[in-house]
């Protein structure tokens, strides 16, 4: 089983995972309004430092506080990176924070960034988790250190302005004035470990999930399609009986808080006590579902379910058990399962259960065979574009999209031809530059004299888009998941597409190595692979080729 060591929170509130949860329990906010912040001409209210914070200095300083009592010294660590945009003035963040560590630790230590746009911090755990709990001779962890965090920025604060997703008031969730919702600043750090006994006091991993609407890159499904598997397929694993609180992504913009208020509703848990704790600390982003997991174990702990700050009035059609002010939580000592869900741009959903009851252990295995393969660079395919018009041509989006989406979606068109398809695909990608390109285009329109953010650039500067719009052509609803890695290490893909494969009951998974560095300059292999241990059965063409234009 899988359980929580220890944790940290940094944000405007505090600098302590308990000096934040005592202060948002007496219904303190550091969400505030701004004017001409970061250059931006249009008012905003957001939570924000004091002081403008270093992306590596605030990471390292959360890590450390959790971290603080463990010895790590010759332990094997994975260190998981949960963020939306990473610290955008720095393009090997993510190794130079692995070597500071690995170096303070005296630790072997390898990085991936889940970034998997706002739900990278629950998708991140689930990683972690499945990654510790499949233990194999090339990837054998002691420990997982998820850190979420993420910094604001122009960059970011604009482009969810270009959306019209941010409010000039503190956000309401689920009211029914809600206007929008509020960015924030923050790190959070859980550790988590693989045990075979735990404490009565230990908060247990008992289930984790991921699932794409397969609808639109930046709107939720008005049916909740996504939310709704993930919450299904954790609910299998946990008795229903046992859940005392729903905390909700809750950002407080119109379409996302009714498609979770139906989610919620159609899996049966409409009566649950359900709350947001984003009038506390604004949107978070890459750092939302680690801090939110977080205070969700401390209010359980302390026997609060804490008030949805900003909530007064329902505004989503199906009702939810939400509360404006702190109660105190019934049965806590018998009952104490909480479900964190989320959901992000791209299209993808996640949730997430945690327990103080134990996880009996299972025999996990996963025989992942590679039915068909494809290579795409700029040698055999010098345009993705006439190869659109010579071999596809029938999905003029293709046109909007960013490079990265364009290779994405040429590649998963060709391998897919003649396959026999159904909706249980996942897509799990990997790369290196992330989405660099377009965010230098996105850039340009922010710094421009006629500053005129463009909404159609940021939605592709977050690159697990690429994910979402296969998805979406496909109508796929399994796991949609864009990791980062300084370098390709294909031991550690294929240890996290088994678990995707496992642990998400996935028959199919499109998977592989996908990055572009300029708009001719980009690589990729993509492969088809099936879980030959699945309950479903597929025949699928066997092959592996190179292909050329």
């Amino acid at each position: 089983m899988i359980r929580v060591v220890a944790h940290n929170i940094i944000s405007p509130l505090g600098n302590s995972s308990i000096e934040n949860y005592n202060v948002i329990k007496q219904g303190v906010s550091s969400i505030k309004r701004y004017e001409d912040k970061y250059g931006i001409t249009e008012p905003f209210c957001a939570s924000l430092f004091n002081e403008d914070r270093d992306f590596q200095e605030l990471a390292i300083s959360s890590i450390d506080d959790a971290t603080k009592t463990l010895d790590f010294n010759d332990k094997n660590i994975l260190l998981v990176i949960s963020t939306v945009k990473g610290n955008i003035a720095d393009d090997e963040y993510a190794s130079r924070l692995r070597d500071t560590l690995a170096g303070k630790w005296q630790a072997k230590v390898k990085v991936i960034v889940v970034s998997n746009a706002c739900t990278s911090g629950v998708c991140a755990q689930i990683v972690a988790a499945r990654a510790l709990e499949m233990q194999d001779e090339g990837n054998s962890f002691d420990y997982a250190v998820v850190v979420g965090i993420e910094i604001m920025n122009k960059f970011i604060v604009s482009g969810f302005q270009s959306l019209k997703a941010v409010s000039d008031e503190a956000c309401r969730p689920f009211d029914i004035e809600r206007i929008g919702m509020n960015p924030g600043e923050a790190a959070a750090t859980m550790v988590l470990q693989k045990v075979d006994e735990a404490k009565s006091t230990d908060w247990i991993y008992q289930a984790g999930e991921m699932a794409n609407d397969g609808y639109h890159i930046s709107s939720p499904s008005p049916v909740a399609e996504g939310a709704s598997k993930a919450l299904k397929v954790v609910l299998e694993n946990i008795d229903t009986q046992d859940i005392v609180l729903v905390n909700a992504h809750g950002t407080a913009t119109l379409y996302n808080d009714e498609m979770e208020a139906k989610a919620i509703s159609q899996v049966g848990l409409m009566d649950v006590p359900v709350n947001s704790l984003k009038g506390y600390f604004g949107h978070t982003m890459g750092a939302a579902g680690v801090l939110e997991t977080i205070v969700t174990m401390l209010s359980i702990d302390d026997g609060v379910i804490l008030a949805t700050k900003g909530y007064d009035e329902q505004g989503t059609s199906r009702k939810l058990n939400i509360y404006n002010e702190n109660i105190v939580l019934a049965d806590a000592e018998e009952k104490s399962c909480f479900i964190k869900m989320i959901s992000g741009f791209g299209g993808i959903n996640a949730a997430i259960a945690y327990s103080h009851k134990p996880v009996g252990r299972k025999d996990f295995s996963c025989v992942c065979q590679k039915v068909k393969s494809i290579d795409i660079d700029e040698k055999n395919c010098p345009s993705l574009k006439e190869v659109y018009k010579t071999r596809i041509a029938d999905y003029p989006k293709f046109y909007k999209m960013d490079v990265l989406s364009q290779l994405g979606f040429v590649a998963s068109e060709l391998l897919l031809k003649e396959e026999t398809k159904d909706d249980d695909y996942a897509v799990v990608l990997f790369g290196q530059s992330g989405s660099k390109v377009v965010d230098e285009q996105y850039r340009a329109t922010i710094h421009a004299d006629n500053y005129f953010p463009s909404p159609s650039l940021f939605v592709y500067t977050l690159p697990n888009i690429v994910c979402g719009e296969i998805a979406l052509r496909h109508n796929f609803h399994g796991e949609t998941l864009y990791i980062q890695m300084p370098e390709k290490d294909e031991e550690l893909m294929m240890h996290i597409v088994k678990g995707s494969m496992l642990f998400g009951k996935m028959d199919h998974s499109i998977a592989g190595w996908i990055n572009a560095d300029s708009e001719k300059e980009y690589n990729c292999n993509l492969n088809i692979y099936i879980n030959n241990n699945g309950i479903k059965r597929r025949t699928q063409k066997q092959g592996n080729r190179s292909f050329e234009s």
